[in-house]
């Protein structure tokens, strides 16, 4: 399967990597996938790397859809902050369709081109609430 996930929970962190060739069909059976997974609970940060793509095999319309079929999956509407990494422009420029069409369901969200700063504003809300500021 082209997309695999790690769960860390002491991070509260959803790690999810696509690999190779990526079409609208693996995307959705990934979700399906992750609903029966214990370890997922509202409140996970998401990490989700793109830079192993070889082949984006998603129209504009395709990330539309996928946007709006994201409500039927819990774990993914919160409040918790979503990273996703891209390895070039065409990448960040459907990943910022992506993020658009689902800001009602997330936010914050962005994208990076870089695993080290997606991880570092990841960590940020993280690093703030141990510190005790707000």
């Amino acid at each position: 399967m082209p997309l695999s996930y790690e769960i860390d929970e002491e991070q509260k962190l959803l790690t999810i990597i696509a690999d190779d060739r990526l079409t609208y069909d693996d995307v959705i059976a990934h979700q399906k996938e992750l609903l029966s997974e214990p370890r997922l609970k509202p409140g996970l940060r998401c990490l989700v790397d793109l830079t192993g793509i070889k082949t984006f095999a998603m129209s504009g319309r395709d990330m539309f859809r996928l946007a709006q079929v994201r409500g039927e999956y819990p774990y993914l509407a919160t409040n918790a902050r979503t990273a996703i990494v891209v390895k070039n422009g065409a990448m960040f420029a459907m990943a910022r369709m992506y993020a658009l069409s689902r800001r009602k369901y997330i936010e914050p969200m962005a994208i990076f081109y870089s695993l080290d700063e997606a991880r570092q504003w990841l960590l940020q809300e993280q690093i703030r609430n141990e510190s005790g500021s707000l």
